[in-house]
């Protein structure tokens, strides 16, 4: 096929010559002109949440499931839950998103106020930003305890999604001590199929919780 042809190949069906080999070459290696028409290889990668993608995580909780602690053995256990269905393209088997879950702990404050912005996880903390990982996607970042890449409850590792068009249920179980209160920042990130890395969400998602074990 000829660059000025494309695709068609009922037109030019004769052999190129040495200058249309050439031509096409130049287009093959992106350096050709107008006549090649290029167009993207992969449509664009949007960060969750943004730049056309409208689906955000909801339903964000965290509840403390105490038969829960009486197995484990940590006194309480905390259940950091949401809800999010990845529709963008409104492709019912898209599997590109995952997210971080960075969080800290404070002593509970006298007051009980609402803590204030600084004292939740940065947000390079919640990207990974120095990660050092303890054992597979859980580790320290800067001063916070990073969980990476959480899936949907349900979803085993290696293997591809049921396609659902309904959002789904997510969960981390978090060992907690009495008298501390969690601050957490979830961060979606999606993997670029364009081969561009991975776009983090701009929005914030920010969650605490006290455990107070004499109430």
């Amino acid at each position: 096929m000829t660059p000025e042809h494309g695709g068609n190949l009922w037109k030019g069906v004769r052999a190129l010559n040495d200058e249309e080999w050439l031509r096409l070459s130049l287009c093959a290696w992106g350096l050709g002109g107008s006549e090649c028409r290029y167009r993207p290889l992969f449509t664009q990668c949007p960060p969750p949440g943004g730049g056309g993608d409208t689906f955000v995580p909801t339903d964000l909780s965290a509840d403390v499931l105490s038969h829960l602690a009486t197995k484990s053995g940590a006194q309480k256990v905390l259940r950091l839950s949401w809800k999010y269905l990845n529709g963008y393209g409104y492709v019912p088997a898209r599997d590109d998103v995952r997210f971080n879950v960075a969080f800290a702990t404070t002593d509970i404050p006298l007051d009980r106020g609402p803590p204030a912005q600084q004292e939740y996880p940065m947000i390079d903390e919640a990207k990974e930003m120095g990660f050092v990982a303890a054992a597979g996607g859980v580790g320290r970042s800067g001063l916070a305890t990073l969980l990476k890449d959480v899936s949907f409850a349900g979803h085993k590792k290696w293997t591809d999604p049921v396609p659902s068009n309904k959002a789904r249920l997510y969960w981390v179980d978090i060992p907690a001590a009495c008298g501390k209160r969690y601050l957490f920042r979830i961060l979606p990130k999606r993997f670029c199929f364009d081969n561009s890395g991975v776009r983090f969400s701009e929005a914030e998602y920010l969650l605490h919780k006290d455990i107070d074990c004499s109430r």
